[in-house]
C-alpha cells in the first residue's frame, strides 16, 4: 500500500511538471507578434567620444531606449560610436544627440568618410 501511494505521488508530480514546462514552450507561429511591414526606420551612428569604460556603453543604451520611436541602439567602446535604428517620425536625430549628451556623453553625427 505504501509502495503504491509513493507511485501514485510520483506519477502526480511527474504529470504536473510535464503540464508547467509545456507551458513555457515559445509561441506558434500563429501567436508570434508582427511588426507592420509599413514602419519606416532610419538608422544614424553618432560618434560619442566620451565612451572610455565598460558602463559607459550600457548608460548610453538605456537612455537611448527610453526615447519613444528608438527600436534598437549597438553601443561600441572600441569605436566609441552608437549604432541607433529609430523611426524618424518619432525621434529625431538632434534628440538622439541632447539625450546621449545630457546622459554624459555628448555625441555627434558620425561622418562615414572616417576610417
Amino acid at each position: 500500500m505504501n509502495n503504491a501511494f509513493i507511485v501514485l505521488a510520483i506519477t502526480v508530480i511527474l504529470g504536473n511538471v510535464s503540464t508547467f514546462a509545456s507551458s513555457l514552450q515559445a509561441p506558434t507561429a500563429a501567436e508570434e507578434i508582427t511588426v507592420s511591414s509599413n514602419l519606416k526606420t532610419s538608422i544614424v551612428t553618432l560618434d560619442i567620444p566620451g565612451m572610455f569604460c565598460s558602463t559607459c556603453p550600457y548608460t548610453v543604451r538605456k537612455s537611448l531606449g527610453k526615447l519613444p520611436g528608438v527600436y534598437k541602439v549597438e553601443t561600441s567602446v572600441k569605436t566609441k560610436s552608437a549604432t541607433i535604428t529609430y523611426d524618424p517620425t518619432k525621434v529625431t536625430i538632434k534628440s538622439l544627440i541632447t539625450t546621449t549628451t545630457n546622459a554624459g556623453y555628448p555625441s555627434s553625427i558620425k561622418n562615414n568618410n572616417q576610417p
